[in-house]
């Protein structure tokens, strides 16, 4: 959360940096729910550079686990 806000100044970020942000959410969400959570990641990396409007797949991701 605290990159998050740090990086509030940007609309966009590339897709590899948005990845990088659930990822260390889901580690958060890991430990809380042990072997009940498994994620796999499968991204292309040809979008890695694409942008996206910043936390875009937060919301997701959170409505998924919960």
């Amino acid at each position: 959360m605290r990159k998050a806000v740090k990086e509030g100044d940007t609309e966009l970020i590339s897709l590899k940096d948005e990845i990088s942000h659930i990822q260390r959410y889901t580690k958060i969400e890991k430990v809380r729910f042990g072997d009940r959570l498994f994620i796999d990641y499968h991204v292309d990396t040809a979008t890695e550079d694409k942008l996206s409007p910043e936390l875009i797949l937060q919301p997701i991701i959170e409505n998924t686990i919960k």
